[in-house]
């Protein structure tokens, strides 16, 4: 198969855009301090820290009660 020029800037285009991508979400974790913002960012991390929100909303509302 000939590997025309198009093929090329369309490869090095496509590598630019996907670097940047990237670079794009490491500097909003960097700027945010969170490694996940939103849950499509890790689905199984937010969903682990979700429940954890949870189960210390329940311990607090004990806790209250208790007092």
């Amino acid at each position: 198969m000939r590997v025309t020029n198009k093929m090329i800037s369309d490869r090095v285009l496509f590598n630019i855009q996907t670097s940047l991508k990237r670079i794009a979400k490491l500097h909003d974790q960097l700027s945010s301090g969170y490694k996940v913002r939103y849950p499509s960012d890790d689905a199984v991390v937010a969903k682990r820290a979700s429940d954890i929100l949870t189960r210390k909303r329940e311990l607090e509302q004990f806790q209250r009660s208790v007092d």
